[in-house]
């Protein structure tokens, strides 16, 4: 909780003036994934990364640019096509067959839901 509210003040304070002197359109956040929709003619990526990097020297930015007019952002692909976006939803596959009750629930009660669960 005290990581996200740093980061969240850290934005509203330093990068926010760079996303506008940089002409960026959007900018979504989720915990420490970034999207930033942009204008290729009026928008330099990779000097916008170098300023994201000197203002937060202790993180570190990278970048992933649209490929084939698409990029990946958490569970969503968006597609470029023509003058809209398409968006499709990608969710994450579960390849085990519970989840570790551990990770969710007291210790207590995750011995007593193991022991009820179907093998």
């Amino acid at each position: 909780m005290f990581k996200e509210t740093c980061i969240t003040f850290l934005i509203h304070t330093k990068l926010y003036n760079i996303l506008l002197q940089n002409n960026v359109v959007g900018y979504f956040r989720y915990v420490d994934d970034i999207l930033i929709v942009y204008n290729d003619h009026s928008t330099d990526t990779d000097k916008l990364l170098e300023l994201f990097n000197n203002a937060l020297p202790t993180m570190t930015f990278s970048i992933e640019k649209e490929s084939d007019d698409s990029i990946n952002f958490l569970d969503i692909t968006i597609k470029k096509d023509r003058r809209k976006l398409l968006i499709q939803c990608t969710p994450k596959t579960n390849h085990y067959r519970y989840h570790n009750t551990q990770w969710l629930q007291p210790p207590m009660w995750a011995k007593t839901r193991s022991n009820t669960l179907p093998t």
